[in-house]
């Protein structure tokens, strides 16, 4: 099992359904809404969350997986 990590949700378009989460002390990292655990309509910047970091397969990239909102999150 991966370590959990938390951050912010940096950048989010409802319209494209991916955004960014800043992290800290680490580069942001990618998020798309398909790896959430809460409707994509939900989802807002400033949001709360944590998630686990996996590897894109397409772009070689890292990615947030299993992104959801935090205990006493916005």
């Amino acid at each position: 099992m991966q370590v959990r990590e938390t951050g912010i949700i940096k950048m989010y378009s409802n319209y494209r359904g991916f955004g960014f989460i800043a992290r800290e002390g680490c580069a942001d990292v990618f998020f798309h809404c398909r790896e959430c655990e809460m409707e994509s309509g939900l989802i807002q910047e400033g949001m709360y969350v944590e998630f686990e970091v996996g590897l894109d397969v397409r772009s070689g990239r890292p990615k947030a997986v299993g992104v959801r909102l935090c205990e006493g999150g916005n």
